[in-house]
């Protein structure tokens, strides 16, 4: 059985693909720099508004945060 990657990994990982900084995602998305920590270490849950200004500020679907 594979194990499924967290939200927060995701959320990192595609942070990271892009070139981007925890602060320069979170002013990109319109939340604050500690949000984003906090989400990328599984802390907290986001929103759906939170997830959904996070997957427009990655050019992603939300979807991607839940896919295999």
């Amino acid at each position: 059985m594979k194990h499924k990657a967290s939200l927060g990994k995701k959320l990192r990982s595609i942070r990271e693909e892009r070139g981007l900084s925890q602060r320069e995602l979170s002013q990109l998305a319109g939340i604050s720099t500690n949000a984003v920590s906090l989400i990328e270490r599984d802390e907290n849950s986001p929103s759906v508004s939170t997830l959904q200004s996070l997957a427009s500020a990655l050019q992603v679907r939300m979807s991607y945060f839940f896919d295999d």
